[in-house]
């Protein structure tokens, strides 16, 4: 014989079973123990704690000390409760390494609708910046990931620089340029190394003397050591020296008479 029902108390079910065989009775009440008990324990493990790895070779370790190889294949691989798969994602966020392929994905559509599926050597620039600002973004994701389009650019910009350097310099060194040239010349540069190269020069333009621009501009009048060695001194009157030079004779022999405005005359009226 043998009985079973149902019951029901105020929301609360409960089962009985009876038989007037002893052992059945037994098999039956150690299998609902056995359910009772593996249910129990599935609700313990609900009670999830978020810094202990459930599975594989590191159960009960916690998340830190698991490599990134690891958290990768656990979060991929397993059926993890949501608790322990954003756990996961966290770990791998400040290890840098997690990819959130969706975004990534809409992402590379967006650059698909711009670039049209043209090569990137054959687009505009506009369309580069545009494909550029996308590529970034994948980057922040995807540290691997490769900016095309943004080395495309800066080929360009770099190409189009040395084209106006040398529209400026026309072969000549820094030292042959004016300083109006020496300006233009390190707006339109790209390389950091010859900006500072041309603010050096242009500092030297700054700091240089009268003298030192005059003898450059190769001007007639000389100042300096040479003074000494010229013909027309001016400390010294130019007909009271040197009587050998005929710029020096008196011709009219008059006591070297001078007019009204203190003029040494060399002829009579």
């Amino acid at each position: 014989m043998r009985e079973l029902n149902f019951i029901e108390d105020n929301g609360l079910f409960g089962i009985t079973f009876k038989s007037d065989d002893k052992e059945e009775a037994n098999t039956v009440m150690n299998a609902i123990q056995r359910f009772i008990s593996k249910v129990s324990k599935k609700e313990t493990k609900e009670n999830i704690d978020f810094s202990i790895c459930p599975v594989g070779e590191y159960e009960g370790t916690i998340w830190i000390l698991i490599n990134t190889i690891s958290l990768k294949k656990y979060l991929s691989d397993y059926n993890l409760p949501e608790g322990y798969r954003n756990k996961i994602i966290e770990e791998l966020k400040k290890r840098g390494e997690y990819l959130d392929d969706t975004n990534i994905e809409k992402l590379k559509e967006q650059i698909k609708e711009i670039s049209k599926g043209e090569q990137y050597t054959i687009l505009s620039d506009e369309a580069l910046e545009q494909i550029s600002l996308l590529e970034s973004e994948i980057k922040k994701i995807d540290n691997n990931y490769n900016e095309t389009a943004k080395h495309i650019l800066q080929g360009r910009k770099a190409g189009k620089s040395r084209e106006l350097e040398n529209k400026i310099t026309q072969g000549r060194r820094l030292s042959e340029l004016t300083l109006e040239e020496l300006k233009e010349l390190q707006k339109v540069t790209m390389l950091e190394r010859y900006k500072l190269d041309i603010q050096e020069e242009i500092n030297k333009r700054k700091n240089k003397s009268f003298e030192e621009t005059l003898k450059e501009n190769n001007e007639i009048i000389s100042f300096g050591e040479d003074e000494e060695h010229s013909d027309y001194k001016i400390d010294e009157d130019p007909l009271s020296v040197d009587t050998d030079n005929i710029n020096n004779w008196d011709f009219d022999a008059d006591g070297d008479k001078v007019d009204e405005d203190g003029n040494k005359m060399l002829f009579d009226d």
